[in-house]
């Protein structure tokens, strides 16, 4: 019997989802999820996970691998996520023989917490695919808050699906999630914002918006929020690092 030389995408993710429930490791495929897990519409696969979690995870994906002498490569390690490459994994879009899997454990920005991973794990529900996947009122905020934050501006790619999302999500648990993380009066100013689909509103007041989550968390706890912007600090200082030794070598 010849074994095969590469472990195919969608066995890959259909076990892996699988080993994931029965294992109680709970997980939640951020977006980009209508592919899976036959396919991908994304560069890599988004999968939110729980911090304590991450090594039984990392063991679960090498069990699943090492049949077809595949192996893991950590590409990145952020305070808020670990970037992979599953090596022997065939990429259903390139046909490389490898695919990039993110694990993220934190939805912050520098250290900032923006939305409660635990509540997003705890919301999310199995779609048709027996895949969970975020509510309604989550999906849309991390569609908008992750490049909004870290690169200034509102994703262009999801605006349509936040405005369906918008549609369907329930709002009052967007409302109390905004207003928690950003503050009463940036809450509401995002909520509306949102509501009118007035996305270039809120690339304008992107400062605000980061000023106020930065106010929030500090107010909440000083010493906590203190240590993690430490924290991540660190780790993006390492990464940068190890980038620069990568390239003199």
């Amino acid at each position: 019997m010849v074994m095969k030389k590469y472990l195919d995408f969608k066995v890959f993710y259909e076990s892996f989802f699988t080993r994931l429930s029965s294992e109680n490791l709970k997980y939640s495929v951020v977006r980009n999820y209508e592919g899976l897990p036959i396919s991908k519409p994304g560069g890599d696969v988004d999968i939110l996970i729980e911090k304590k979690n991450i090594k039984d995870v990392l063991n679960l994906i090498r069990q699943l691998i090492q049949p077809f002498n595949g192996r893991i490569e950590i590409t990145h390690s952020f305070h808020y996520v670990l970037k992979l490459k599953l090596h022997n994994v065939l990429d259903d879009k390139t046909n490389k023989s490898y695919t990039e899997l993110d694990l993220i454990t934190k939805l912050s920005w520098y250290g900032l917490n923006w939305l409660s991973e635990y509540e997003v794990l705890n919301e999310s529900t199995l779609n048709k695919k027996n895949i969970y996947i975020p509510s309604y009122h989550h999906e849309l905020q991390m569609s908008l808050f992750h490049s909004l934050l870290y690169g200034g501006f509102v994703n262009e790619k999801y605006l349509k699906n936040m405005n369906i999302l918008f549609s369907l999500l329930d709002k009052f648990k967007l409302k109390k999630d905004l207003n928690n993380n950003f503050g009463y009066h940036t809450g509401d100013i995002i909520f509306k914002n949102i509501e009118f689909s007035y996305w270039q509103s809120i690339e304008i007041n992107k400062f605000k918006i980061r000023k106020s989550l930065m106010i929030v968390n500090f107010n909440n706890s000083i010493s906590n929020t203190f240590l993690e912007v430490l924290t991540n600090f660190y780790c993006e200082l390492k990464v940068k690092i190890n980038n620069l030794l990568v390239k003199k070598i």
